[in-house]
């Protein structure tokens, strides 16, 4: 519903998650044992051969990292592939201060969004009553007394 969220700068968010991975992400290289080879056919939560050929292909190969042996454009491939990179909604902060002034600016539209969205769910619910309305009518028509 055009609700933001707010994620730190590109440039912040690398260095954070370069942290992060360094002391217990999920993405940690210590982790990739964990996808496990398929060995039947009905392949779930698995990766059969084909997966781990593409995976090879990929630029920077499989998402698992060590930070400290890895080059660092490696997560900031991988990151570029994350929703808080691609989705509308998100909004990015540098500061601070930058982030207060997103929230105070997100107050204001939020208001005005508000409005917006309440003036439309009144039309819809008109729009709704008159088309019953109508439905209902049309069926009553039909009916003999009797």
């Amino acid at each position: 519903l055009g609700v933001p969220a707010l994620t730190p700068a590109r440039k912040w968010a690398l260095r954070l998650f370069r942290e992060i991975y360094r002391m217990w992400g999920q993405l940690h290289v210590e982790y990739r044992h964990q996808l496990r080879h398929c060995k039947d056919s009905v392949a779930t939560s698995c990766l059969g051969p084909a997966v781990r050929d593409e995976l090879a292909r990929w630029p920077f190969g499989d998402p698992f990292m060590d930070v400290d042996v890895d080059p660092f454009a490696k997560l900031g491939f991988w990151y570029a592939l994350a929703d808080v990179e691609r989705y509308p909604y998100v909004l990015y902060f540098d500061s601070v201060a930058d982030v207060l002034a997103l929230i105070l600016q997100q107050v204001g539209e939020g208001n005005s969004r508000s409005t917006l969205m309440r003036r439309h769910f009144q039309g819809v619910v008109a729009n709704s009553l008159r088309f019953y309305r109508g439905a209902i009518a049309a069926l009553m028509s039909g009916v003999r007394a009797g």
